[in-house]
């Protein structure tokens, strides 16, 4: 069934691409062949004109560069049509997913002062399916209480649901059956974008970095830090050392998804980004 499905697809696909393209082909060879016509009008008319004894050579010769230097750039703009035309639709779909409502609300849901909250988590009869594959169940009846204050470690298996139990948490995705509360609070009832803001430091296994300096990116776990917030940050991430160590330091940039850096070190700027907001849940 998804062969046929992504079967066609293709099809549909292709017989999109050679109508495009056999569009750009129609469209650029009418408009060269409009366009040479103005130098050969050109040329056409201004021997005429010099037979006669209206036009110099002279004069013959700044039409015909003229008339030239107009069929270059008009050339030029017929080939950019097929490019603004693959921008225009992919463009579209840009629009279309940035104006698509979400699934897990953002805002207008409860916000609490983090002196309110000490960071006790429970999972109570979670059960989860990925949207992707709803037949195959990562986490069944899963049930979990961690104290506040308290490290603890989730062991198990590749694919046992270690990491989908963090997604869950930060509400990227919602759990099947169950809930997930914090300090006693559905956490489904509490607005997604402060819990990730300020109530929760999440460390990826591959954590991503943008292409700006350390301190920048560091500053992005908390866009209204100080530099001295962040220099203590980094400290506790036992980074401050080797980031030091560089030219620049902390105005180092680190290339796109911190190509400059080690896999050590990315993982100490990333954690670094995560407790200069002083989480509850780290």
């Amino acid at each position: 069934m998804r062969r046929r499905e992504y079967a066609t697809e293709v099809d549909i696909s292709s017989r999109l691409n050679m109508n495009l393209g056999l569009g750009i082909a129609f469209f650029q060879g009418l408009s060269n062949m409009a366009l040479n016509s103005i130098v050969l009008g050109t040329i056409f008319v201004g021997g005429s004109l010099m037979a006669g004894q209206e036009m110099t050579p002279g004069d013959l010769m700044s039409f015909l560069v003229s008339s030239q230097t107009v069929q270059r750039s008009m050339t030029s703009m017929t080939v950019l049509f097929g490019q603004v035309l693959r921008g225009m639709s992919a463009g579209a779909r840009v629009f279309q997913f940035m104006n698509m409502t979400p699934e897990t609300p953002l805002c207008e849901r409860q916000m609490l002062t983090c002196s309110m909250l000490n960071g006790h988590l429970e999972f109570r009869d979670v059960t989860f399916s990925y949207p992707t594959r709803p037949g195959y169940k990562v986490l069944e009846n899963f049930n979990l209480s961690i104290p506040a204050n308290k490290m603890v470690a989730i062991v198990g298996q590749s694919g046992g649901g270690k990491s989908t139990v963090a997604a869950l948490l930060e509400r990227f995705y919602e759990p099947t059956k169950g809930t997930i509360f914090l300090d006693g609070r559905d956490i489904c009832t509490l607005d997604a974008s402060w819990l990730r803001g300020e109530v929760i430091g999440f460390i990826n296994q591959e954590p991503v970095l943008f292409s700006t300096t350390i301190m920048e990116n560091i500053r992005f776990g908390k866009p209204c830090a100080s530099d001295s917030e962040i220099y203590a940050a980094a400290r506790l991430a036992n980074a401050d050392e080797f980031i030091r160590s560089f030219p620049d330091g902390y105005n180092t940039t680190v290339g796109e998804r911190g190509v400059t850096l080690s896999a050590g070190q990315k993982q100490r700027v990333a954690i670094a980004r995560a407790l200069i907001k002083n989480p509850k849940v780290l």
